[in-house]
């Protein structure tokens, strides 16, 4: 009713202090309220996030949920699911290849999605580059090349669309900024102590 954007929003709070305190048990209950709940998207990935990286991928696929129901195109959300389907701790070998193959299905549906999508749904993903990384795929001990290819062109159809490339850049000649046409190539200097 009229008070559940406000019970979304201490559900939200309650979830991000228990994973900070490592109770997952607490965090568990809080994302099954918050299945129900409205909560504002980018709370939702924020939290879906951090519990991925406390290694809760499970729960975080599960708050990610309610996202990807009502809008099946959400890049950000997909991001997030895929690299929730990485870990750091495996049972097995066969856990691994499981896991791999998930992801790498994932990856390339996401891969299909953002070729195809407006620079604005891409542009709207780009809060998750730096958070939904593949951190936990190094710990397979496999070749990643293909897979690390396929995420970078996610990243950069990302990127590019948030961040459109000038058709003349400032370049700066002693100490005084002046333009440059785009096929220039880049100078880059760098001062320290």
């Amino acid at each position: 009713g009229r008070d559940d954007p406000r019970a979304a929003a201490l559900f939200a709070a309650l979830c991000e202090r228990t994973v900070a305190a490592q109770r997952f048990d607490v965090a568990e209950h809080c994302v099954a309220r918050l299945e129900t709940l409205p909560v504002v998207q980018h709370t939702r990935l924020r939290l879906a996030n951090l519990l991925r990286c406390a290694g809760h991928q499970d729960l975080a696929l599960r708050l990610l949920q309610p996202v990807l129901r009502d809008d099946p195109g959400d890049i950000a959300a997909r991001l997030i699911g895929a690299m929730s389907l990485l870990t750091g701790t495996h049972a097995s070998q066969r856990e691994i290849t499981a896991r791999r193959a998930a992801y790498a299905a994932s990856l390339q549906a996401l891969d299909a999605e953002t070729e195809g999508a407006t620079p604005d749904r891409l542009a709207a993903a780009i809060g998750q580059v730096g958070d939904a990384k593949p951190f936990f795929l190094a710990y397979h001990g496999e070749d990643d090349l293909a897979l690390q290819r396929c995420y970078g062109r996610i990243v950069s159809r990302i990127t590019r669309a948030a961040f459109p490339a000038p058709a003349v850049r400032p370049v700066a000649t002693n100490g005084r900024l002046r333009s440059a046409p785009a096929e220039a190539p880049l100078r880059i200097g760098f001062a320290s102590s």
